[in-house]
């Protein structure tokens, strides 16, 4: 699997009740990013995937997140895998493309339900 560093804390956001996503300061968004760089593990993948959308860099967001996803597949657990899959469905929200996103969390919840200790 990737190589496992110190852990990056998890980037502070709040919820725009309105819009019902989430707001970070841009600032601190991207030296987040700068912290998690060279951070190949799967949770710093994560992060990644979910600062990127946050920071409305969906193109980068979606790389990131078919990589992790990818990764999850070939060297994580399921319970990695289904994490990765939701992240990537929640890019393809992002972008608007509903069917796939749709598809994704769908086959997330089907994997997720096979779990020992489900989500």
């Amino acid at each position: 699997m990737g190589r496992v560093s110190a852990p990056v804390p998890p980037l502070a956001y709040r919820m725009d009740n309105e819009a019902n996503r989430e707001v970070v300061d841009v600032s601190a968004a991207l030296a987040h990013l700068q912290a998690l760089a060279g951070h190949d593990d799967l949770g710093s993948r994560g992060q990644r995937v979910a600062t990127l959308r946050m920071l409305g860099r969906l193109d980068e967001a979606e790389r990131e997140g078919r990589a992790a996803y990818d990764l999850a597949r070939r060297e994580g657990t399921p319970r990695q895998q289904v994490a990765a899959l939701l992240r990537l469905a929640h890019v393809r929200q992002f972008r608007g493309d509903r069917p796939a996103a749709d598809a994704m969390f769908g086959e997330a919840l089907v994997r997720a339900r096979e779990l020992d200790d489900p989500l």
